[in-house]
């Protein structure tokens, strides 16, 4: 019975003795154990900068203190022509008509009465000509011609015409050239109007400037062609039908010229990036920047000199400077997460954040400085 009355204080003992430790642990954890880790990220803002470039063909390598780079020129002229099919209304066939240049090359004059035939040499449609000419030796004259016949046979290409009522001897000496089709063998019921002629102006020119760049890509010998560094020349644009036409067909002729500057690329990005770097505030540092934001534009040009004045842009990410020594933990201690980065976003420069907890069940900033980790997260 007495040993019995021993070994239950002595389990009384340890129990007791075990919730004793587990109470100094629990306390101990409780006093130790919780931990705040901070993440702070700088407030960003974004900023565009202009930068003024000299391009020149007698630079011989990039002057990064002048802003001076070296360049030449690519010039090409291409003349496009489309016939345009008008898909408005009920068509029937008319007289076309078109122009020619009467040639002599002979040493006199030639008389050609109204309404002389001329005979397309490629399709031997035969056309007259709307007036009485005379053409002086050794010279041309333009006169307007109107198909024998109507019908579309009569929307002929430009081309060489034979003056019919002359010997054999004379028809390489005396003959008609035309430099754009006839058009008018068929006609549409609605007249042509300036919106239509405009859009068939448009399509055209556009079909030519493509071809430009193609060309003027291939001359720079596959340098990249930069379009807000190239002007466009337009020298002709000629419709063959006015407005009010009635013709279902219309011949667009576009002759354009264009003159490009070849600039190396990584150089007139990295001025004008030398630029953005330094537009940083004294309390902002340069992050990062956008090569897509990057655009070019002619001030002046002188393509005969090969020198011209441009205007690049550029736009980047700039962040505040943010030093470890501007956050303490003591002014934090006992707030919540939402709290805690509510204050710190009220300090000047801070952007986004972060507030991590451990052990899961801790809810607030710990009292002790030494538990609190406050991380400045570069940009």
């Amino acid at each position: 019975m007495s040993n019995l009355h021993l070994v239950f204080p002595r389990r009384m003992a340890f129990l007791l003795g075990v919730v004793v430790v587990a109470a100094v642990i629990g306390i101990m954890a409780g006093i130790y154990l919780p931990k705040a880790i901070i993440e702070v990220s700088p407030a960003t803002i974004e900023r565009s900068v202009e930068q003024k470039i000299i391009l020149s063909a007698a630079a011989g390598e990039p002057d990064f203190v002048k802003f001076v780079l070296p360049s030449r020129v690519v010039t090409k002229e291409v003349t496009e022509q489309q016939v345009i099919t008008r898909g408005q209304g009920e068509t029937r066939e008319d007289f076309a008509k078109g122009a020619v240049k009467m040639i002599n090359k002979q040493a006199e004059e030639q008389r050609l009465l109204p309404k002389t035939n001329l005979r397309h040499g490629k399709t031997g449609v035969f056309f007259l000509t709307d007036k009485a000419v005379i053409i002086p030796p050794q010279a041309e004259i333009e006169v307007g011609i109107t198909a024998k016949e109507a019908g579309a046979k009569g929307n002929v290409e430009a081309g060489r015409f034979v003056i019919d009522k002359l010997p054999a001897s004379l028809q390489s000496t005396v003959y008609a050239e035309s430099g754009q089709a006839t058009t008018g063998g068929l006609v549409v019921d609605q007249p042509l109007t300036e919106a239509e002629k405009k859009l068939a102006e448009d399509k055209v020119l556009a079909a030519a400037r493509e071809r430009l760049m193609g060309e003027m890509t291939s001359a720079a010998g596959g340098a990249l062609l930069r379009q807000d560094l190239t002007a466009f020349n337009q020298k002709e644009l000629t419709v063959s039908a006015d407005v009010g036409s009635q013709t279902s067909k219309l011949l667009v002729r576009a002759v354009v010229e264009a003159k490009s500057f070849i600039v190396d690329e990584n150089d007139l990005l990295s001025l004008t990036l030398l630029n953005l770097r330094g537009a940083a505030g004294p309390d902002e540092e340069f992050v990062t920047y956008d090569p897509q934001t990057f655009s070019a534009k002619l001030i002046r040009s002188d393509f005969e000199r090969g020198e011209a004045v441009i205007t690049g842009s550029l736009s980047g990410t700039f962040a505040a400077k943010l030093g470890s020594a501007l956050f303490s933990a003591d002014n934090i201690a006992g707030l919540t997460a939402e709290e805690a980065r509510e204050q710190l976003r009220k300090l000047p420069g801070v952007g986004e954040v972060k507030v991590l907890f451990s052990p899961f069940w801790v809810t607030s900033i710990p009292s002790r400085p030494e538990a609190v980790e406050i991380l400045v997260i570069s940009k």
